[in-house]
């Protein structure tokens, strides 16, 4: 998979600018990626994000960039852009992990509930056959003809 960080940093944010605009940049990061004044001169626009991504990461290189195009007031407009692209891919992100998240506490649900057996699950039928509510009456057996009469 394509890194979704780089491919906005190379594609929406360094392929937009011209010539003289990349050689600012360049200008500006030399000291950040430890650039001589010969790599510099050498290095293009790919190389620059290889670069970038290879010291920075992905996030990072376009937190970095949409700080140096506010910088430039020709380039402020584009910096809106690269922070709504970045926007728009953390919110994929965010999206895939909660999913990853949800699918793995699943995962975990199943493997610790153990699955019902033919014992449990005829035990629990005759629990519920039997209310548990109901008491049986104890009757007292009374001698048959004898009848007692109060007496006043």
């Amino acid at each position: 998979m394509v890194n979704e960080h780089k491919k906005i940093f190379l594609l929406k944010g360094l392929e937009a600018i011209n010539e003289y605009q990349f050689n600012i940049i360049k200008s500006l990061l030399a000291h950040d990626l430890q650039l001589t004044r010969k790599t510099q001169e050498e290095y293009d626009k790919i190389k620059i994000a290889d670069l970038m991504e290879e010291k920075f990461g992905g996030a990072k290189c376009v937190d970095i960039l949409i700080e140096l195009f506010n910088d430039i007031p020709q380039l402020k407009c584009l910096a809106k852009t690269l922070r709504y692209e970045k926007s728009k891919v953390e919110k994929k992100i965010k999206a895939k992990e909660t999913t990853s998240m949800k699918n793995s506490r699943q995962e975990e649900a199943d493997s610790v509930t153990p699955a019902p057996t033919t014992s449990n699950a005829v035990t629990s039928e005759r629990v519920e056959e039997t209310p548990g509510g109901q008491k049986r009456k104890n009757t007292t057996k009374e001698k048959s003809g004898i009848k007692r009469n109060k007496v006043s």
